[in-house]
């Protein structure tokens, strides 16, 4: 099997929809080679580990400063992430949609003082140079999480919308039965050969 070098897969969605586990069951298969993978915010730089322990962890009371925080690790990380793409291929759980259903969108910017379109200019020029060639959004949750909010999911359900073909909503179903549909659509557009 094998994963094509310069392909960018993006897993995406709610809190407890089963990113972790379809992600692994993914890397697990036999690449040759093998893709990259990289959580964000934590990333691959080792700097933002702490990033990600302040954001997660601590769970600040300010929510523009979490966010320009995710965004700051996501710059630390981008010309990795870029590398990783050109070299193996790279499987990313999470990307600037989720800084924007739970930040910008998910909460309403203009609470904090900065308008939504001015917080999602921001973002989408962080993630311009990293496009992905598809994003698997996981909209029905497994399990509870208090952070999956009726207007978190309104937000990914609406950047799905914008993003078209480019956007699989992955659904429910067993594990295996969806780790059948995500490698098959990355069959077809020929992220990966069989």
């Amino acid at each position: 099997m094998r994963w094509v070098p310069g392909s960018l897969v993006v897993f995406e969605g709610l809190d407890r929809a089963g990113k972790t586990t379809q992600i692994d069951r993914l890397l697990a298969l036999p690449w040759n080679p093998a893709p990259a993978q990289a959580h964000m915010p934590s990333g691959v730089a080792h700097c933002t580990d702490d990033i990600y322990e302040v954001t997660e962890a601590r769970k600040l009371d300010e929510p523009l400063a979490v966010q320009l925080l995710h965004l700051a690790a996501h710059l630390i990380n981008m010309q990795q992430l870029l590398e990783a793409r050109e070299r193996y291929g790279l499987v990313l759980d999470r990307c600037g949609w989720s800084t924007l259903a739970y930040g910008g969108l998910g909460h309403g910017m203009e609470a904090v003082g900065v308008s939504e379109s001015t917080f999602t200019d921001l973002v989408n020029g962080i993630w311009s140079r990293l496009k992905p060639d598809v994003v698997f959004l996981f909209d029905q949750p497994f399990d509870t999480d208090a952070a999956n909010t009726s207007t978190v999911l309104a937000s990914y359900r609406r950047l799905a919308q914008a993003a078209g073909a480019l956007c699989v909503r992955v659904g429910s179903g067993s594990p295996d039965s969806l780790s059948e549909r995500i490698v098959a659509e990355l069959q077809s557009r020929a992220i990966v050969e069989i």
